[in-house]
């Protein structure tokens, strides 16, 4: 890859491939990165069908996606994409993301891959899950969480219909604290689609709980692989994970 100068205070640039649709990734991945780091986007295509058939295509994109940033000097790339991974089960999506980065030349994660991620590094087995997804793709997050050795205490969703482009603040916050006092290591509001950081910073004024969100996770792991340290906003919303090395 060919180096670039850097604006002025950035020591980095990062990549981050999201869906064509997806509101809420680009945004919150600018926010919880922070200012020490340049973020470049690329969007996945447009594919024909349904939600289901999205999801079972997408993962065939992910090569062309990551070749879209060309010659451009990334310390890191991550998929804000959780769904096209979760059927496959971690360990595929661990082989595709060795395939990618050997590909781009550096690290590569889906989300789903930097949950995973987050998750060991806070030594977190038992997850309470909140789910935005249709009952099967639910069932598919559920699976692939258990198939990488962690137990789902807990389930709350939002309905059988997928929400996370639409769930407001409230209803995401309310989802989040309807878990209660469930007996796990942390809560993780899976998506990177839904606007999470106020529902995030009302419930953990609130609840001394560790709460994990798919943006949050990519997030951190795009600073954990380009060797920096945790923007201001992801250490006030997880002190315990930005502390992680992993």
């Amino acid at each position: 890859m060919t180096p670039s100068p850097l604006p002025p205070g950035t020591s980095v640039r990062l990549g981050a491939i999201v869906p064509p649709a997806n509101p809420a990734a680009e945004p919150e991945l600018h926010a919880l990165t922070g200012a020490a780091a340049v973020l470049h986007i690329a969007r996945l295509p447009v594919l024909a069908g349904d939600l289901r058939a999205r999801c079972e295509g997408y993962g065939a994109t992910y090569p062309e996606a990551v070749r879209a940033f060309g010659e451009l000097d990334l310390a890191a790339i991550g998929i804000a994409f959780m769904s096209a991974t979760y059927r496959d089960g971690p360990e595929a999506d661990a082989a595709l993301c060795r395939r990618l980065s050997e590909a781009a030349g550096c690290p590569v994660a889906t989300a789903s891959l930097a949950v995973t991620e987050a998750l060991r590094a806070l030594g977190a087995r038992r997850i309470a899950l909140v789910s935005p997804y249709p009952d099967w793709l639910t069932e598919w997050s559920r699976g692939y969480w258990r198939e990488g050795g962690f137990e789902v205490a807990a389930l709350t969703t939002m309905g059988d219909v997928f929400r996370a482009y639409d769930a407001s603040e409230d209803e995401l916050a309310g989802a989040i604290a309807a878990v209660g006092a469930t007996a796990a290591d942390a809560v993780l509001l899976t998506g990177t689609g839904a606007y999470t950081l106020g529902a995030l910073a009302r419930v953990g004024d609130t609840h001394s709980r560790c709460y994990l969100t798919s943006n949050l996770c990519l997030a951190w792991w795009l600073m954990r692989s380009a060797g920096l340290p945790q923007a201001p906003l992801l250490a006030s919303l997880n002190p315990a994970l930005a502390a992680t090395r992993g």
